[in-house]
């Protein structure tokens, strides 16, 4: 069965529901591929070719067929590739943050409502300058209804 939803790796969380058939089943044969951890620059060069040809076929234009949820998610597995090749790194906390608030809050504000944190402190996060700590950071999730969690890292190739 399809899932409903998929997660990226900065935490952005693309809705599923409305994919065609032709998307679904698209989106399926990209997870099996994906699952025998092919080359990263393969992956990304035949699956999102063949997304883009099913918009291309809709006539769909080229800036909005990058926001479907299909060609996102076909490009998060891209990117989860490439961690575990050990050719990017996995997304930060800060950008972490970023997609929850872009996908769940309609503005930053918003976000630090629902949370308790101070706008002028969630700048100063997001461009680095500051940190949260990880109790306040744990507290501050829990709040929108997410979770720290420690998990491990993609091994890079050796040799």
């Amino acid at each position: 069965m399809m899932p409903t939803t998929h997660t990226t790796l900065s935490g952005l969380e693309l809705d599923l529901t409305s994919l065609t058939a032709e998307e679904a089943a698209l989106l399926d044969r990209a997870h099996k591929v994906f699952g025998e951890s092919p080359d990263w620059i393969a992956f990304k060069n035949t699956w999102l070719n063949e997304v883009l040809s099913i918009y291309d076929r809709q006539n769909l234009p080229r800036r909005e067929a990058l926001t479907k949820p299909l060609y996102r998610a076909v490009q998060d597995l891209g990117s989860r590739l490439m961690v575990q090749a050990g050719y990017a790194t996995m997304p930060s906390y800060r950008e972490q943050i970023a997609a929850i608030i872009k996908t769940k809050f309609d503005t930053r504000r918003q976000f630090c409502e629902a949370t308790g944190l101070s706008e002028d402190m969630l700048s100063h996060v997001l461009r680095g300058r500051k940190d949260v700590s990880i109790g306040t950071l744990t507290e501050i999730l829990v709040k929108i209804g997410y979770g720290l969690a420690i998990v491990p890292l993609p091994k890079a190739p050796v040799g």
